[in-house]
């Protein structure tokens, strides 16, 4: 943990305003600590009628990129970490509130539906319906409303290191039960985005096995496999070795690049040939070990499908083996 005092600023902007029509564009979304939009169009048009009612006063979470970049030490990890969302042209990163954003952004482009209903705003009551239910088509009344009254509470950490950043974001879910690898992906390493790089890009490898990489669990198979390419068989993986994978420079991310080559070998092969005797992460990891011995032996599979079918043969017969 930084010890450094963070500093923040709370803002209020009005829904309608032009900082909240570019605040989508002009955040960055940091992987580290959010997910890809989730709400379905029901939470979304939930949250923007709770807004309306002022039943929504959460406040969006962003760090100010050009204040924590004045703060960092030039070359640092630090200034390298602001400096390139602020190259992207972001003037912050989202740390809690990703979800809101979006939906705020949708419905300020007549993306989003409030609920259909009346609402007791100053001046009357106004009958929302399919008709009038979008930014663009709200009565004259609500409009008022919305221009006079509804605002946007941001939160803004002004001096933070990008250390500081993961443990906010680890504060902030304090009391959400954040599994082992979700806590890992909000570290702000490189092999953090490599990891995510990696579980996106060959998902499809893992589709027997898990529904979707809820929980950061491709994520953490993807660790797993580099852990056991840095330390072999005899070592074994444990949560320690998992975590320590995170720290700057650690032996795991400086074999990362062996590693990489054996994983997408691995999650080629699994996505290309793969079917549902494929259904378990033992037996990912099986083949994994089995690649990676090949290449570390400097040898190249040449009929990528014959030995994916050899694999699962053996490993079919290992498994049914009352011996083994």
């Amino acid at each position: 943990m930084s010890n450094n005092v963070t500093v923040y600023i709370n803002k209020d902007y009005p829904l309608n305003s032009d900082k909240m029509f570019n605040f989508r564009n002009k955040i960055g979304l940091d992987l580290s600590f959010q997910s890809e939009a989730r709400w379905d169009p029901k939470q979304k048009s939930e949250f923007i009628s709770s807004l309306i009612r002022g039943m929504a006063p959460s406040r969006i979470i962003i760090a100010n990129i050009e204040s924590c970049l004045e703060e960092a030490t030039e070359d640092s990890l630090c200034y390298n970490y602001f400096s390139e969302w602020l190259n992207r042209g972001k003037e912050g990163i989202s740390i809690d509130g990703n979800n809101r954003t979006i939906t705020i952004d949708e419905y300020l482009n007549d993306k989003v539906s409030i609920e259909h209903g009346e609402y007791n705003v100053p001046g009357g009551t106004v009958v929302i319906n399919e008709r009038n239910d979008r930014f663009n088509t709200h009565p004259k009344l609500m409009k008022e409303h919305i221009n006079n009254n509804i605002r946007i509470s941001v939160c803004e950490y002004v001096k933070a290191t990008r250390s500081d950043l993961s443990q906010l974001f680890k504060c902030i879910n304090n009391g959400v039960p954040l599994n082992p690898q979700e806590l890992r992906n909000a570290t702000l390493v490189p092999f953090a985005e490599e990891v995510r790089k990696l579980a996106k890009q060959y998902a499809g490898a893992f589709k027997h096995i898990f529904k979707s990489n809820g929980r950061r669990a491709i994520d953490e198979q993807i660790v797993n496999m580099c852990v056991y390419y840095t330390y072999g068989a005899v070592h074994g993986i444990s949560k320690k070795d998992k975590d320590n994978a995170y720290d700057d420079n650690s032996t795991v991310w400086n074999n990362f690049k062996g590693a990489k080559k054996a994983i997408e070998e691995t999650l080629k092969l699994a996505d290309s040939y793969g079917d549902v005797g494929l259904k378990d992460v033992s037996t990912m990891m099986n083949l994994f070990i089995a690649v990676t011995y090949i290449q570390k032996e400097k040898r190249n599979i040449v009929d990528k499908e014959k030995f994916f079918k050899w694999f699962m043969a053996t490993e079919n017969a290992r498994v049914a083996d009352p011996r083994d």
